[in-house]
């Protein structure tokens, strides 16, 4: 079981999240979206390997990730942080439909798959995440 710790920081923000696309303008969209819906502090990566550069400098609460970045995936990214001990709950987006959050249950890792274009369940599942009650609460 996975758990889920969300404490406002010093600053009252809810967390930092790490938002991942090639797409400038989808990541941009993202980016601000967090920041004002979810009172989030965003850091934002265009490849992989900035966002595995990003792990190195500082902590996150949270990943949004397109699966498809340039020649590498998302699960390109799930298997650096699994490597490295880094659990923390990531929404991985996709336009493909036959991919599945099932698809990657082999990893025991907080994933959630949502299917482009549906930005609204994207935002409903974060915004499920960003109000749960600190402390202890299970994220499956």
């Amino acid at each position: 079981m996975k758990t889920l710790e969300v404490a406002l920081t010093e600053n009252g923000y809810a967390g930092k999240a790490l938002v991942v696309d090639d797409a400038d303008d989808v990541r941009d969209l993202m980016t601000v979206l967090m920041k004002t819906r979810f009172n989030c502090l965003v850091e934002s990566a265009s490849c992989i390997q900035d966002a595995c550069q990003r792990f190195m400098e500082t902590d996150f609460d949270l990943v949004i990730c397109d699966f498809e970045i340039g020649e590498e995936t998302g699960a390109d990214l799930i298997e650096y942080l699994i490597k490295r001990r880094i659990e923390l709950p990531f929404f991985l987006y996709t336009g493909h439909c036959e991919i599945q959050t099932r698809d990657f249950d082999h990893l025991d890792y907080p994933l959630v798959v949502i299917h482009k274009p549906h930005y609204d369940t994207l935002l409903t599942v974060i915004s499920e995440v960003m109000t749960w009650p600190p402390r202890g609460q299970v994220f499956a």
